[in-house]
């Protein structure tokens, strides 16, 4: 090694920032996110998530979009209720998940059907036949 050159070392014991406070939470968010956090700070992230809107948010932005979060999401996504982040992640999702735009696209189509007014007459009987029908 060169005179002078310095080498940074992580200790033996990978030790890393608090993650109760801001920058150490920031720090381990990838760590978090995969389940390779020590059981404590796991637990220390959890209760520093849960206190700190900003660091809540960060996590929430750094959370990819999966197909159980576009269900949870997708009649804010309709009404445009969802942030402008959250929208485009479930839009670039849209784009290479065919299931969730079939979802979409039904979700659509109920609220159409039930937000419709219009009614329209049956013909005469239909009723008694079709519970007649279903009793069977």
């Amino acid at each position: 090694m060169e005179e002078g050159a310095s080498v940074v070392k992580r200790s033996q014991d990978k030790s890393q920032e608090d993650p109760s406070t801001c920058a150490g939470f920031r720090q381990q968010i990838a760590a978090f996110l995969n389940g390779e956090l020590p059981e404590n700070n796991g637990l220390q992230m959890e209760l520093h998530r849960d206190s700190c809107a900003a660091c809540r948010k960060t996590l929430e932005s750094a959370i990819p979009v999966d197909c159980m979060h576009v269900f949870q999401h997708i009649s804010g996504y309709i009404d445009n209720e969802v942030p402008a982040d959250r929208r485009a992640k479930m839009e670039a999702h849209f784009r290479d998940c065919k299931h969730c735009v079939a979802v979409l696209d039904g979700t659509r189509n109920i609220i159409q059907l039930v937000g419709d007014e219009k009614t329209f007459d049956v013909p005469s009987g239909f009723s008694e036949r079709l519970y007649r029908k279903l009793s069977k």
